[in-house]
């Protein structure tokens, strides 16, 4: 088998799936996906993924041939998809790690998020994405955290900066949830979550897009960055090592996690629209009531200055 595209992939994938009697509905009922998450694999409009072949082998009772198929298919996909590629081979590390350190200075971090947030966050970076397409981008990030409530999780310890924590994603509502999530994961989950406060130390940081640091059960360690156009690990242990140094140094200006919790909560506060009278109105309404009670003392001393006036220029 020759296999040298995507669209062959496809065909494979197809056949298969006519021999064993099923719809493309019916596969994706047992891949835990739409329908249409399948009708773009076989069309090459979406490119298969090892996980993605290895589910369809087991489903479609196929003796490992998607798998060899997408083996041959795999080098063709990094030039193609390079960002994408090298994010399903961070998802495989990132599954078996027992250890995440992570830095995001954009956005919280896909682990952390809600499922309205990380919506709103697809919504406004893919606008030309159909609501089908965007719901089976949030699936797999949903899918991705249950490694967190495994028998396995890994210690997960993530440093936001405050910027990340005030800016509106979707709307007011959905950073109250996506705030009251963090602070419940804090508490009831073995994530460490740190705030980098405004005014500490900022430029060791703000300049750089993110990064995460995994350690894996071998003791290797791996560093994951993303850029505009695409994602890679870095692969040099030089860099390793430095950019190791970098993150613990990072983190010594983050607040701790109690004193981060604190922040929090300040943070969401801001955000409780539903509140009788909100912080704003509050500070507005205490300025007009002191500008009130200055106009009626100036108002009755007013006389006792003006009558000396006159009286001097009579």
């Amino acid at each position: 088998m020759g296999a040298t595209t995507t669209r062959t992939w496809g065909t494979v994938l197809r056949d298969h799936r006519e021999a064993q009697g099923l719809n493309q509905g019916e596969v994706a009922h047992r891949m835990h996906c739409h329908q249409s998450m399948i009708s773009r694999l076989e069309l090459d409009k979406s490119p298969p993924t090892r996980s993605w072949a290895e589910r369809l082998d087991e489903i479609l009772g196929s003796g490992g041939q998607l798998l060899t198929a997408y083996e041959l298919v795999a080098p063709y996909l990094q030039g193609r998809h390079p960002r994408w590629d090298w994010f399903e081979e961070f998802v495989r590390a990132e599954r078996t790690a027992r250890c995440i350190r992570e830095l995001q200075t954009g956005h919280v971090s896909g682990l952390l998020q809600t499922e309205s947030y990380m919506r709103a966050l697809f919504e406004a970076h893919n606008p030309t994405d159909s609501p089908i397409q965007i719901g089976e981008r949030v699936a797999a990030r949903l899918e991705r955290q249950a490694l967190l409530s495994g028998p396995k999780a890994p210690l997960l310890v993530s440093l936001l900066d405050e910027a990340t924590l005030r800016r509106v994603i979707g709307s007011p509502a959905v950073m109250r949830e996506q705030l009251e999530h963090l602070l419940t994961l804090g508490q009831e989950s073995g994530a460490v979550i740190q705030v980098l406060p405004f005014g500490e130390g900022e430029a060791t940081w703000t300049h750089m897009t993110g990064m995460i640091l995994l350690e894996l059960p071998d003791g290797q360690h791996r560093i994951y960055s993303e850029s505009l156009a695409r994602g890679h690990f870095i692969e040099d242990e030089a860099d390793i090592a430095r950019f190791t140094e970098d993150y613990d140094r990072i983190r010594s200006h983050a607040l701790p996690k109690s004193r981060s919790e604190q922040l929090i909560r300040r943070i969401l506060e801001g955000f409780d629209d539903h509140a009788p009278a909100p912080r704003a109105s509050q500070h507005r309404l205490g300025q007009e009531q002191l500008l009130g009670r200055q106009q009626r003392q100036l108002r009755r001393m007013g006389p006792r200055v003006r009558i000396p006036r006159r009286r001097s220029g009579a």
